[in-house]
């Protein structure tokens, strides 16, 4: 196979998801099903894994994880209202959701003290210490103090 028949073979496919996925998630079986009706109906899924990020990095498709599934699916970026985040933020998120991370405040501080009970002073200095009763306590005393 040479180079000009991957490119062929490349622009069927994206003029051929333009026209049958009507919005729909665009999968690795779902073109190996659209392939199998062409003349590269020996395609294999690698092939297709391969075009398909071939024609996301040209810029015609986004490629997503689907959060339910893990898996990775494409959509046309000619689609209004499309979001089109990097697959590591949607797993992430989908990390985040499924409660696999916690990224609260709360987690944030459970860190900083484990760090803390464990670095000591070393990981941010000794704890700042202020005198509370030197602040201003009323709003006029701050206007006074501005």
């Amino acid at each position: 196979m040479n180079d000009n028949d991957v490119a062929h073979r490349r622009d069927y496919l994206a003029n051929i998801l333009a026209a049958r996925t009507h919005g729909n998630p665009i999968t690795t079986h779902s073109v190996v099903r659209f392939l199998a009706q062409s003349r590269w109906s020996t395609a294999g899924r690698n092939t297709v894994r391969k075009d398909l990020r071939a024609l996301a990095a040209r810029g015609l498709l986004t490629a997503v994880v689907d959060l339910e599934t893990g898996r990775r699916i494409y959509h046309l970026k000619s689609q209004e209202g499309r979001r089109s985040m990097s697959i590591d933020a949607d797993r992430v998120i989908g990390q985040i959701q499924r409660g696999e991370v916690d990224a609260s405040a709360d987690a944030a501080r459970r860190i900083a003290a484990r760090h803390q009970a464990a670095y000591g002073d070393a990981v941010w200095g000794p704890a700042p210490t202020v005198d509370v009763t030197a602040l201003p306590q009323t709003a006029q005393d701050w206007q006074e103090t501005a």
